[in-house]
């Protein structure tokens, strides 16, 4: 079996989202998360979940150039739009206002809405902790599991990271 570099992982994911529609911002940012995902070892999230963004850009599910918006801001927080496009872009367009905000008011919020899937928690943690800051992330979960001796998927996973400089703990 062949062994990819990093390097080619990222790009093999690149030129795939290109192909199956999404615009340069929005293959760069996944892209970028997948080869990370793989690095850290997270092969469900990494390059074992690509089919799933492929067919959904094929299919509409997810919009491969929707530009995301801030349509909101206060002191301390920041709502963002995704357009129905990946995560990844969204939180990228409002990551410094993130920052700003924190540094300014001591704490700071990010939330963003009509977005796809955000992958592995931890690639956006792990930005933040590079910036210096503390910060924990949440996201919604579609129904995976049954209840305790239930058969049919009601609870979601309730995916959470949280990260710090010199710690980055996935969930």
């Amino acid at each position: 079996m062949p062994v990819l570099s990093l390097e080619e992982i990222r790009q093999l994911s690149y030129d795939a989202l290109r192909r199956c529609g999404a615009n340069e911002k929005h293959a760069t940012a996944v892209a970028l998360e997948l080869m990370d995902a793989e690095a850290e070892g997270i092969r469900n999230v990494g390059l074992g979940y690509i089919h799933l963004y492929l067919n959904h850009l094929k299919c509409g599910k997810v919009v491969g150039d929707a530009k995301p918006e801030i349509v909101r801001q206060s002191a301390a927080a920041t709502l963002v739009n995704a357009r129905h496009g990946f995560c990844h872009t969204a939180y990228l367009h409002a990551e410094e206002a993130l920052i700003e905000a924190t540094l300014r008011e001591g704490v700071g919020m990010l939330a963003i809405q009509q977005s796809y899937s955000a992958g592995v928690l931890g690639w956006f943690v792990r930005r933040l902790a590079q910036r210096g800051l503390v910060s924990l992330m949440f996201a919604n979960s579609s129904k995976a599991v049954a209840a305790h001796g239930g058969k049919v998927p009601f609870f979601g996973t309730n995916p959470f990271a949280f990260g710090s400089q010199g710690m980055v703990t996935l969930r």
